[in-house]
Parts: structure tokens; C-alpha cells; sequence
């Protein structure tokens, strides 16, 4: 694991270059960066840092001019999401089983948790799809309600 100092710095390093490079308004990047932050680090942990700043910051850059990063996908969609205490980190623990062992997050309390498991879905979706990638298939359950 990196010291925090330094994936900091690497996080700031990408904000500027969205700043200056690319153009995003400070708002928008910092909000583009944290969603995009969020799922990278729950997909692939340390191996984020491992990419060049530069190309980190390009596509995040070129899916928020897509108009895909800041835009939720996942409020339609039909993917599960599963949140569940756990009393070892004393927080709700999400996890989107479509997507596998690492899509993950948590929060304090169940309202945040949901909140962001609904992030992650997003940038889940948006990085399949700026990838080219095909979406997993929902998990489906029977009705449970007989009319």
C-alpha cells in the first residue's frame, strides 16, 4: 500500500490536469474525481497507481464530456445491490453482485451505504461502457407477488 501522502498527491495531480488540460470547471472535476476515485480504488486498489496521471485524467475527462460520469445510470437500471452491517468494521458493507468480488463499498449508516452503492453502480456502468464492455445481466427473481 502506497503512504496517503502520496496517493493524495497523485489524486491532486489528476484534479489539475482535468482543471487545466481538459478544461473542467473545479466543481465538476472534483465531483467527476470522486466518482471516478470511488470505483477505481474498489475495482482495481494500488494497481491505480500504477497508470500515468495524464491518462487517468483523460478518461475521466472524455466521459464526463460524453456526458456519462455525472449523470446517474444506475437509478433505472436493474442491478441488485446487497447491504449488510458488519460488526468487524462497524459500518453497512454494498456489494453489486453482477459485477463481482470488487465492486464494493460501505457507509456509516444505511442511507449513506445506499448512496454510495448507487455511485459505484454509476461508474460501474459508465467505465463498461466507455471500456466497450457488455454489461453483466441482471440477476432476476420470480415474482414474489401472486395476483
Amino acid at each position: 500500500m502506497l503512504p496517503p501522502n502520496l496517493i493524495e498527491q497523485f489524486w491532486q495531480k489528476v484534479q489539475v490536469l482535468l482543471e487545466s488540460d481538459h478544461c473542467l470547471k473545479r466543481d465538476r472535476s472534483r465531483e467527476a474525481l470522486s466518482r471516478y476515485r470511488k470505483l477505481a480504488e474498489a475495482k482495481v486498489g494500488d494497481m491505480i497507481y500504477h497508470q500515468e496521471a495524464r491518462d487517468v485524467a483523460a478518461t475521466i475527462a472524455a466521459a464526463v464530456k460524453a456526458g456519462r460520469l455525472l449523470q446517474s445510470d444506475c437509478m433505472n437500471c436493474q442491478y441488485s445491490m446487497k447491504i449488510q452491517w458488519s460488526d468487524e468494521d462497524q459500518v453497512y458493507i454494498v456489494t453489486v453482485p453482477e459485477f463481482g468480488d470488487f465492486a464494493k463499498t460501505h457507509g456509516s449508516t444505511y442511507e449513506e451505504a445506499a448512496k454510495n452503492g448507487h455511485e459505484v453502480l454509476d461508474l460501474l456502468i459508465e467505465t463498461y461502457k466507455a471500456e466497450g464492455r457488455p454489461l453483466p445481466k441482471p440477476a432476476m427473481k420470480e415474482a414474489a407477488l401472486k395476483v
